[in-house]
């Protein structure tokens, strides 16, 4: 077997020949450099064509593509197996860091969350450690206030960080660390919220007509069904074919709290997700560029375009995650959001 990475492929990436000419290229990380859940030896690429010519410009594209994404992720795995092993069990941020990844509170949530929540505590032992990782118990309010201070220009990070430290301190008061939670008196981590700009049926029906006019028919499905059912965005994105749509109903675990709901459709909607199936796909609501489901950038961009379109008619800027939020609302169920 021979190593490639000179020539280009990814670090631990070895190719054998066949006879045939063709190549079979795996992803080989040395033993006392895998981390534990990692794979002996991954092939490569991981989906679609097994064998091929290393001169085959797209086989060796799809190659360096998957290498260059397990390698980024085998080093976030080096860097958090180090991270949470190095300072042993002192009961300082590192510890408790530890903790919160290995409880059923952080495997429980979405892979997107989890990376979310992964960065937030990357800074926030980045900055225990220029303190030496000091104790828990010794943090106090003006401490972290004025770390959270640093992100004041970014609301929207200094937001998941506050979040962040809402769970270490509450899971430290749970391991009996600390008494009581600093920062939990005053309301500190409550998250102002603006005026929420509610759908009505009139506003789902006109940009589910502009989806459709734009070339978007499973987008345009997906606005009225999230709008019957009141579901998120990225279970809807994500729904297959037989796994969680079979004809008639919706069974699905939903990603963010993992509850499951069994929801049936009535006749229309049911005409309305068969009218958009697309023979070679399972994506219940498939993208009309690619025929697969929306990625999320993808489905941000398509419905910006959507939103774009019915501004310039007269239509109301909306959000695609105040949605689901509308669909369960009793004034839009009563009929007397009015909006701005």
């Amino acid at each position: 077997m021979t190593d490639t990475t000179a020539a280009g492929l990814g670090r631990y990436v070895c190719v054998r020949p066949k006879k045939d000419g063709t190549h079979r290229v795996t992803m080989v990380v040395p033993k006392n450099l895998r981390p534990n859940d990692w794979p002996k030896c991954i092939r490569l690429p991981e989906v679609g064509v097994r064998y091929g010519r290393l001169d085959d410009a797209k086989f060796r594209k799809a190659i360096t593509a998957d290498a260059d994404r397990l390698n980024r992720r085998l080093d976030e795995k080096r860097r958090w197996e180090a991270v949470v092993d190095c300072q042993g069990r002192s009961k300082n941020l590192v510890e408790l860091a530890r903790i919160y990844l290995k409880s059923e509170r952080y495997r429980n949530l979405s892979p997107g969350r989890q990376a979310k929540n992964r960065k937030s505590l990357g800074w926030i032992l980045e900055w225990s450690e220029a303190r030496r990782h000091p104790e828990v118990a010794a943090l106090t309010e003006s401490t972290i206030v004025d770390f959270l201070d640093i992100y004041a220009d970014k609301p929207a990070t200094r937001y998941d960080l506050r979040s962040m430290w809402n769970v270490l301190l509450k899971l430290a008061k749970k391991e009996r660390w600390i008494a009581d939670v600093p920062l939990e008196r005053g309301g500190w981590y409550i998250r102002r919220q603006s005026e929420a700009v509610l759908w009505t049926e009139e506003d789902a029906q006109r940009y589910a007509a502009m989806a459709r006019f734009l070339g978007e028919p499973g987008l345009a499905a997906m606005i009225i069904v999230m709008m019957r059912i009141g579901q998120r965005p990225g279970d809807m994105r994500t729904a297959r074919w037989g796994h969680e749509y079979v004809p008639g109903r919706f069974v699905l675990s939903q990603h963010k709290t993992r509850s499951k709901v069994n929801i049936p459709m009535p006749s229309d909607l049911r005409d309305m997700i068969k009218a958009v199936r697309r023979p070679e796909s399972d994506t219940v609501f498939p993208s009309g560029r690619t025929g697969r489901a929306f990625t999320v950038g993808e489905l941000q961009a398509r419905f910006s375009e959507v939103r774009e379109g019915v501004t310039y008619e007269g239509g109301r800027r909306l959000t695609l995650n105040m949605l689901r939020h509308s669909a369960v609302c009793p004034d839009v169920l009563l009929g007397t959001n009015t909006g701005p």
